[in-house]
């Protein structure tokens, strides 16, 4: 993997951020310590250094921690992504194990009750909830975006992209009832996940499910069934470049700052 230091000029002014190639692979970051100004409210001014940029997904990472809280800024500038994460949400995970673990994971934005997929195209129509994933596809939980303690999140788009921030809890406490569990100057893994579907669903239920249509699809009767239109569809779904589309599964390896 290729580390290239770069001015990222046009995308955010005054941006020194990394170039990493090859980033489907995983990532190995160091995490910047917060001084405090870090505001989540879906701008990115807090965020104009320490970025990382991925050409392979077209997203722009920033990770910070204090003694307290994890910050996770992400952006983009791709149309089909900003559509794909306002209609299917999208999804953060966290491994305090420092691999590629889903313990935890933090769904947003999630249809509103009584809505499409469709309906959520707009910033009006997001819900004011997330989803707390677990390990199991039993472990999810609606909470809300404004009432849960210590986790903030903020989605905000504009003709100059789309912008989405998160601070969660390091530690568990009474205070914190949902945290990573890890302290700083640790590994942590995270994990960034856009499923581009109209709910939010379990990776590994995912998986079995492309692996066992990658098995049907090499049956020349079921590839001859429907004109192919099934296999196309999955294929769009999967984030085909060539279609323009930006599906983003990654995973960091993130050493924490200490004070």
């Amino acid at each position: 993997m290729k580390f290239r230091r770069i001015i990222q000029s046009g995308f955010f002014v005054g941006a020194i951020a990394v170039s990493l190639t090859g980033c489907s692979s995983g990532l190995t970051l160091q995490s910047d310590w917060d001084n405090g100004t870090t505001k989540i409210d879906g701008s990115d001014a807090d965020w104009q250094r320490g970025l990382y940029y991925c050409e392979e997904s077209d997203f722009m990472y920033g990770i910070r921690n204090d003694a307290e809280y994890l910050y996770v800024f992400l952006k983009t500038q791709n149309r089909t992504t900003q559509r794909q994460i306002m209609g299917g949400g999208f999804t953060v995970w966290f491994d305090p194990e420092g691999g590629k673990s889903e313990a935890l994971g933090i769904h947003y934005p999630i249809e509103p009750e009584h809505q499409t997929a469709e309906d959520m195209t707009t910033q009006e129509n997001i819900a004011p909830e997330f989803e707390l994933v677990g390990k199991n596809t039993e472990d999810h939980q609606r909470c809300s975006v404004i009432g849960t303690p210590g986790i903030k999140i903020a989605l905000h788009r504009t003709l100059r992209g789309l912008v989405y921030e998160l601070s969660i809890p390091l530690k568990k406490t009474s205070q914190h009832p949902y945290a990573i569990n890890i302290l700083p100057h640790q590994r942590l893994g995270v994990g960034f996940e856009n499923s581009g579907t109209s709910r939010p669903e379990h990776s590994m239920e995912r998986r079995q499910r492309d692996a066992s249509n990658d098995s049907q699809e090499q049956s020349p009767e079921q590839d001859n069934w429907n004109n192919g239109e099934q296999r196309e569809g999955r294929q769009e779904m999967r984030g085909s470049r060539a279609e323009g589309s930006s599906q983003l599964d990654l995973w960091l390896s993130v050493q924490l700052a200490g004070s």
